[in-house]
């Protein structure tokens, strides 16, 4: 009896290893290659991709989108104010209705339809999508981003303001950004100096493909 319970007890650990190594191995494979890894509050998340082929294509990160870059984009609904695309990228994209020509149109169903594949330049990267137009905007012909360095001071011209921050026409694609914190004013002088139209010295803190962080000089 002792030896069948032995027996028995062995063949239960040999399941077990087994089992376990089995998953080991699953997991390895998942893991390799397509898998991706995230470690977001404390935990590690994986995001599983199927591997690429023929023409297929990573996601392309928000944050490697550059201002006035053209894309393909794939037609996913149309709407009252414009059209939801697929340009690829790991958030959505809007083409307003006002930007989907050079000439006015009413209603993009007019211009496109559902599956279309056009193409369009990115506008702005906001927080939950991608601003995307067809038509050519003045922004198009300002410098792109890339010509600006960190450090490189410059007069602007105040475009808008708000309670926290100015937005500065320093010739690029997109207006520069300089927060009141970052304003030699203070908050007492901050709507008196920081008037549409004023002229402000300032100078470039950081440079992305999709925004200029300025401080005042």
């Amino acid at each position: 009896m002792a030896h069948t319970g032995s027996r028995r007890v062995g063949r239960g650990l040999l399941l077990v290893a087994l089992a376990a190594g089995a998953l080991w191995s699953c997991t390895s494979f998942l893991l390799a290659g397509p898998a991706r890894q995230h470690v977001a509050s404390g935990r590690l998340l994986t995001r599983l991709y199927a591997e690429p082929s023929g023409d297929e294509k990573r996601l392309i990160l928000s944050e490697d989108l550059e201002i006035g870059k053209e894309y393909p984009a794939k037609v996913l609904k149309l709407g009252r104010y414009g059209a939801d695309l697929d340009i690829g990228a790991d958030k959505g994209a809007f083409l307003h209705v006002r930007n989907a020509a050079n000439e006015k149109t009413a209603d993009v169903s007019d211009i496109m339809k559902i599956g279309d594949t056009i193409n369009v330049k990115i506008l702005r990267v906001k927080d939950k999508e991608v601003e995307v137009a067809i038509r050519d905007l003045p922004e198009f012909t300002m410098r792109p981003l890339s010509d600006f360095k960190e450090g490189d001071e410059l007069t602007g011209t105040v475009v808008s303001s708000t309670n926290r921050a100015s937005f500065i026409d320093i010739g690029a694609m997109v207006q520069g950004y300089l927060s009141i914190n970052n304003a030699n004013s203070g908050e007492s002088g901050w709507r008196d100096m920081f008037k549409p139209g004023n002229e402000v010295k300032v100078k470039i803190q950081r440079v992305t493909n999709s925004r200029i962080t300025l401080t005042q000089l």
